[in-house]
Formats: C-alpha cells, structure tokens, sequence
C-alpha cells in the first residue's frame, strides 16, 4: 500500500474515514503484514495526532504528532521546500536505505513535521535538518513513512522507490 499526500491533515483523515478505509487499512498493515509507504502527508497520517488546523486525530500507527517546524530562525522558511541532505540513522539496517552511504539529497516539500514521541530510536531511519532536526523517515516493522517526496528526488527517490518495491517482493 502506498500513501502519497499533499495536502491538508484534516481533510486527509477525514476522506479516509469518510471512505471507511482507516479499519481496512490497519487490519492489513497494522494487524497484518502488508507494508504500507506513507509519502510526505502520508507519513503524518502514521502519528497519533496533528495541530494543522486544530486538533486531529492521525491513524497512531507511529508514536508521534504533527506539528508545525518551528526553527525559530527566520533564515529557514516555512513551507521547506528543496533538496536536503538525509542524515542516516546507524542504530538499523533499513529497507528504504539500500546501499546508501547517507549524505544523499532528497527533495522536501512541507511546513509540519513528525515529533517523535517514542523512546524506541529504530523508527527514526533518516533525519534531516532545516533550521531544527526534522524526522525524514520512519519505519515500524512493515510500515515505512518519508517526509519528503522519492518521486521528486530524482535517482535516489528512485532508488528508494525499487527498495520498497523489492522489500514487497521479497515477502511473498
């Protein structure tokens, strides 16, 4: 399953509950083994919650909530949008992360961000930084998140693309 979103985190949730998808949805990932890439607004939708206008109940697949990236820094704008550098987390051996050596640029377009609320360091896979530490990419077991967008990353989204596609493959 993959989720790509741009987009409002309300109105995200609230069509998937309209659609009756979120049951499905966890029973297959959560409560099964299907994997699941969240993508940008599709990664928010694994927190337990987000401020984006008002308070909103996410899927709670990944410890966290959203909030808006305060750098505190007017040299770092909100929405981040461009190429960063991903910082690889070397606490796991992560699917997305083949045959990576970490350094490899990426593209972001976003003005919330995931604030872990987790003791467990191996969900964060990759962060980078725009002004504060922002939360790149997760992982729990099956279910894999990136903040940014592999579709607009030009090799290297491809490449993480053909990790999970490959992850996909190799399970049956």
């Amino acid at each position: 399953i993959v989720v790509p979103g741009v987009g409002s985190f309300a109105e995200g949730m609230n069509n998937f509950r309209e659609r009756g998808l979120v049951a499905p949805l966890t029973e297959l990932s959560v409560d099964g083994d299907t994997p699941f890439l969240g993508i940008c607004l599709g990664m928010e939708f694994l927190a337990q919650d987000s401020t984006e206008q008002g308070k909103h109940d996410g899927l709670g697949w990944i410890p966290g909530k959203i909030r808006r990236i305060d750098t505190g820094d007017n040299d770092f704008r909100t929405p981040h949008m461009g190429w960063n550098t991903l910082q690889l987390s070397d606490n796991q051996e992560t699917v997305l992360f083949q045959n990576f050596d970490g350094g490899e640029s990426v593209y972001f377009v976003h003005s919330y961000q995931l604030d872990p609320q987790t003791t467990d360091e191996n969900i964060i896979t990759a962060t980078t930084s725009h002004g504060c530490e922002i939360t790149a990419a997760v992982r729990s077991e099956n279910i894999f998140g990136t903040q940014f967008h592999p579709e607009k990353s030009q090799d290297v989204g491809l490449k993480i693309i053909e990790n999970f596609v490959n992850f996909v493959n190799n399970r049956e």
